[in-house]
């Protein structure tokens, strides 16, 4: 079961509630043709124990493209990127 608020360049928002066994992940990584061997810590997680699990998240910065009505996510970041150097807010 999952839920997206899509505004903007994308999901803003979104949720969503883990598979419980390992058969239910096969399954569906099947369905969706994904290569299982990326994924096989999560197949051997749900076969050691079954734990329902949910997320939430939101993308902050696609929320403030969208509210500020910008073109470029890279306008709105909340913290500087320099990729190659540590940098501390």
């Amino acid at each position: 079961m999952t839920g997206d608020l899509l505004a903007g360049i994308g999901e803003t928002l979104g949720c969503g509630q883990r598979v419980l066994s390992s058969r239910d992940a096969i399954n569906s990584l099947d369905e969706h043709n994904v290569d299982k061997s990326g994924y096989q810590w999560y197949i051997d997680m749900r076969n050691i124990q079954q734990i329902q699990t949910a997320g939430f998240g939101m993308g902050i910065e696609r929320f403030i493209l969208w509210l500020l009505k910008q073109n470029d996510i890279r306008d709105c970041t909340l913290l500087l990127r320099d990729h190659g150097n540590v940098v501390f807010p």
